[in-house]
């Protein structure tokens, strides 16, 4: 039996083209139309000039002129119709590969996706951000330490600007206002003379 299937055309069926090779052939289709619209155009020219030329002369041969280019204008118009039809299933053929394209994208990022989430969950991620801001704390008290002045401008008080700086005593010594080698500074008097 599967023999005289095989002789009979009863077969595999052949395997469908890809999108591809279905476009690629729609698109020679086309071409080969648009030639033959050109030169049933040229036609048409041709029999139109017959036309003209045996107009009063020689009615018969003119009217065959005409008859013939009536029938080549009709199959210009089923040519039209014919490419139409190629050309809005040639788009429609582009647009669902496109989707195709698009589709198996969309899926394939879901897939990442999905595997890049498996391993986490909302809590782990709550965990890590008080983690994280718990750390940052820690930094921002550690840079505060740091930053801070050790041993100067704990004991002394900020003057205004363009007021005097009064005698003070601080941690037990006397204590001058700023001058050519005085200053109201916790270093003792001496030191500050010592080193101006």
């Amino acid at each position: 039996m599967s023999g005289l299937g095989k002789l009979f055309g009863k077969g595999k069926k052949p395997k469908a083209p890809t999108p591809q090779e279905a476009i690629q052939k729609l698109r020679e289709t086309e071409e080969v139309l648009v030639k033959k619209q050109e030169f049933l155009e040229q036609k048409i020219q041709q029999e139109l000039q017959s036309a003209k030329k045996h107009g009063t002369k020689n009615k018969r041969a003119a009217l065959q002129a005409l008859k013939r280019k009536k029938r080549y204008e009709q199959q210009l118009s089923q040519i039209d119709g014919t490419l139409s039809t190629i050309e809005f299933q040639r788009e429609a053929l582009e647009n669902a590969t496109t989707n195709t394209e698009v589709l198996k994208t969309m899926s394939d990022a879901a897939r990442a996706m999905k595997e890049a989430h498996q391993h986490m969950d909302i809590d782990k991620v709550d965990d890590l951000m008080a983690e994280i801001t718990e750390q940052q704390d820690i930094a921002q008290q550690i840079s505060d330490a740091i930053s801070k002045p050790v041993g100067f401008g704990d004991d002394v008080d900020e003057v205004p600007k363009g007021r005097a700086i009064p005698k003070s005593r601080v941690g037990g010594q006397d204590r001058a206002p700023c001058g050519p080698r005085r200053c109201a500074c916790p270093f003792p008097s001496g030191l500050l003379l010592m080193l101006g």
